[in-house]
């Protein structure tokens, strides 16, 4: 394991492990690399959590690399794809959330806007039907 990737630095720890910007010796690719003790009570989330990243083939998600298991320390290392930049909530900042709720608000008044107008037909049509069909009666009353 440690001939295959140099750790280069910690970017991350989460509830199961650490997150460590590494690379790949054979390839000289720089890659995440996420760290975590396997334990019987995590051992099926971990395992689930792999099988999602072999499957998941998504421009929009980190590329899986590979998995590597060290019996000896019990560590499993999960090599993806590494994002220079982070997650999206770098790039969140208050004032783009501020826009965003403010723009959600606009959509949200003109949906409504719209379905009460296009209420408001139905009910005009509904109404002109109605009274279409009582001048018709009235028409088809009258004495020439």
């Amino acid at each position: 394991m440690n001939e295959e990737f140099k750790l280069l630095e910690s970017i991350g720890r989460g509830s199961y492990g650490h997150v460590f910007k590494a690379k790949q010796i054979t390839t000289g690719n720089i890659i995440a690399l996420k760290q975590m003790e396997i334990h019987v009570d995590n051992y099926k989330d971990v395992m689930n959590e792999v099988e999602i990243m072999k499957t998941l083939r998504s421009p929009f998600c980190v590329r899986y690399v590979g998995c590597y298991f060290n019996s000896d320390t019990k560590i499993l290392s999960i090599a993806m794809e590494y994002a220079e930049y982070g997650s999206i909530a770098n790039f969140v900042s208050p004032l783009f959330l501020f826009f965003f709720i403010v723009c959600m608000f606009y959509f949200s008044s003109i949906s409504h806007l719209i379905n009460f107008i296009y209420l408001l037909k139905f009910i005009l049509l509904q109404k002109n039907s109605f009274c279409v069909e009582m001048m018709y009666e009235r028409f088809e009353s009258l004495e020439y």
